[in-house]
């Protein structure tokens, strides 16, 4: 099938579908029943004379990788919500950026796949040259339902939040998400919650809203599935308020069967954090470990030396590693120190 007929033939499936509009919440409920009487206007065109006829600027992101088999449905589904559609391919070797343009979407490709912190940090590039008021984000996969993203913007619209989350964990969410997945994903969000100081349910999802504030300050920095956790932390550091919004999400319907090992998906989250704590604050995550090491290094050679007085016979397993530790703690100290000394520099020079 030639991509114009595919994309036709997806086209017409999208624009023949209405049972979606039953998920909205009120306000987005009223929103559609005046765009069923007005079709030349988006539902958000609605949402923004409710709020005093603001007049914002609302882009939708997908970071495509691959999706040939769901974008356009997701695309369709955006086109009617915001003014545009930004796709970034990231380096697919399927049709996934030939039907972005067909359908209309504004498309950037990377000759390489970067992963999909790549793939946000050439959105957020875009959005800032662009002058977007408010960025939207969702996945290209079709798990995120595009007719829901009014409900992610109103609270930035509003002025409530400067980052808006779509939850798949809290009252009202719907989720097919394996129980599995659910589990990392809630040990995830803790963590990074209690790193950022932050009320943050769901630090995974990526169905997101992001005003003009956030968009100023926040800069992806991690290349893979880690950076939407990693933006959370620098929200947190810069002071930008956050709320979630349940929504609803497509498993078992999506497109492609993921081939993403879990494991190696929670390491990779994992270790961005910790890469960006450690970062951030280099006393704490190198300098205290480095004590802790020293000191116990100190003790156990103490020890080893107080054995040899007694019983003229110095302990080789003790002593050996007492000096492992002590160079152990050295090591870290030094590196927190220097890193401290540079993150010190590079701030009082911004």
């Amino acid at each position: 099938m030639a991509v114009r007929d595919y994309v036709n033939t997806l086209f017409a499936i999208q624009l023949s579908q209405t049972e979606h509009k039953s998920d909205y919440c009120e306000y987005a409920e009223a929103r559609w029943n005046m765009w069923q009487k007005n079709p030349n206007r988006r539902p958000v065109s609605f949402l923004r004379e409710g709020l005093g006829g603001q007049d914002l600027m609302i882009v939708a992101a997908l970071p495509a990788y691959n999706e040939e088999k769901s974008i356009a449905k997701v695309i369709v589904g955006a086109l009617r919500q915001v003014d545009k559609v930004l796709v970034v391919d990231d380096g697919s070797s399927d049709a996934t950026a030939e039907i972005a343009e067909k359908l209309g979407a504004i498309v950037i490709k990377h000759e390489r796949n970067f992963g999909k912190g790549g793939a946000l940090r050439t959105i957020f590039n875009w959005a800032r040259t662009n002058h977007v008021d408010i960025l939207v984000t969702l996945d290209a996969d079709g798990q995120h339902l595009p007719e829901e993203i009014p409900r992610v913007l109103k609270p930035v619209i509003e002025g409530r939040a400067d980052i808006c989350i779509g939850s798949r964990f809290i009252d009202q969410a719907s989720s097919e998400m394996p129980r599995h997945r659910q589990w990392g994903a809630k040990a995830i969000s803790g963590i990074v919650g209690s790193l950022s100081g932050l009320p943050i349910g769901d630090s995974e999802s990526g169905f997101r809203a992001y005003g003009r504030k956030a968009l100023s300050v926040l800069t992806p920095v991690e290349m893979g599935m880690g950076a939407e956790s990693s933006m959370l932390l620098q929200a947190g550091e810069k002071g930008l308020t956050i709320t979630e919004v349940p929504i609803n999400v497509a498993y078992k319907d999506l497109a492609r069967h993921r081939t993403r090992n879990p494991l190696y998906h929670a390491l990779d989250v994992l270790g961005s954090i910790f890469k960006y704590v450690s970062i951030r604050h280099p006393l704490l995550f190198y300098g205290l470990p480095g004590l802790l090491a020293l000191g116990m290094g100190l003790y156990l050679g103490l020890r080893a030396l107080e054995t040899y007085s007694l019983y003229r016979e110095f302990p080789t397993n003790i002593g050996l590693i007492a000096i492992a530790a002590s160079l152990v703690g050295v090591v870290l100290l030094s590196t927190a120190i220097m890193l401290f000394t540079l993150v010190t520099v590079i701030r009082e020079r911004r």
